[in-house]
């Protein structure tokens, strides 16, 4: 239970940061945002992605703090 907790908050935590500065290196980069194409790409690839990675650490870190018990 408690691997799956920090594949969940993992993911949760690494999504939201992603999002949050792919966002603002959108907005200081001066990105077209006609099209909708480099949000598209923040929002359905890096973000997922990301999150993804996240979640994997997270359950790995999880499981290796995980107390030992008898």
């Amino acid at each position: 239970m408690r691997t799956f907790l920090g594949f969940l908050l993992g993911g949760l935590i690494a999504g939201a940061i992603a999002l949050a500065i792919g966002i603002l290196a959108m907005d200081q980069g001066w990105v077209s945002t006609r099209e909708g194409a480099a949000a598209m790409g923040i929002v359905f690839f890096i973000t997922p992605t990301a999150a993804l990675i996240g979640a994997i650490i997270g359950a790995i870190v999880a499981r290796a703090t995980r107390s030992r018990q008898p």
